[in-house]
């Protein structure tokens, strides 16, 4: 095979040298291309995804205010129902008790003692007045009176009545009206002091009374 010479003198001739910068920057930029079309394509499923997420939780979030909007009236049913359970409650626990007023009276009065006449009478269970925020629209029990007229046999008797009455936490503010001349039909051989006395009748049960299993109607039986 013959073999090639170049005749051209060194100085004239052209030497083929590689460009390392060029090379270099080309591969560079292909590079940069690259990995932005990488990012630009994962941020962009990315932002897919969320905005998927959204519409799902901004679907959610409907819902759920569409089951508050449908259980805020059973809200309101419980507070109603709660208002007259406490206003029940409040009527029941208010109310005074004439069957025990008048029992405790039956065994406090003297057997010396006869009557001539008796009123009593028992306050209803009434809202309380209008102040502060704590005791406005709350039930307070109602206030009664007792008025007794009657016959004994001397002064001490009558003491002793005023005595026994006060120990009925039910009577307050006993007050003796009159005593002296007999009120009613009397035994004329006999000494008689007739009396007369008011007092109000106060509720003794406690706030927190719970009503009887009977006065409870139970939904359902």
């Amino acid at each position: 095979m013959p073999r090639r010479i170049n005749l051209l003198p060194r100085t004239e001739r052209v030497r083929t040298t590689t460009n390392v910068a060029a090379l270099s920057l080309i591969a560079g930029g292909v590079i940069v291309v690259f990995v932005l079309a990488l990012s630009y394509y994962l941020l962009s499923g990315q932002r897919s995804s969320l905005r998927d997420d959204l519409s799902a939780l901004q679907k959610h979030s409907a819902d759920l205010q569409q089951q508050v909007q449908a259980l805020e009236k059973y809200k309101q049913l419980a507070t109603e129902t709660k208002t007259m359970e406490d206003t029940v409650r409040g009527v029941y626990a208010g109310r005074t008790l004439l069957s025990q007023v008048l029992s405790d009276f039956s065994r406090a009065i003297p057997d010396n003692v006869w009557l001539v006449s008796m009123a009593v009478s028992a306050g209803d269970p009434q809202t309380a007045p209008t102040g502060t925020p704590a005791t406005t629209g709350t039930l307070s029990s109602g206030i009664g009176s007792l008025s007794i007229q009657g016959d004994t046999y001397s002064f001490s008797d009558v003491a002793l009545i005023l005595v026994r009455l006060k120990l009925i936490p039910s009577l307050q503010g006993i007050t003796l009206n009159t005593a002296g001349n007999p009120l009613g039909p009397v035994d004329a051989s006999k000494h008689v002091v007739g009396f007369s006395l008011d007092t109000t009748v106060v509720n003794t049960q406690s706030k927190d009374t719970q009503l009887p299993i009977s006065k409870v109607q139970v939904e359902g039986l």
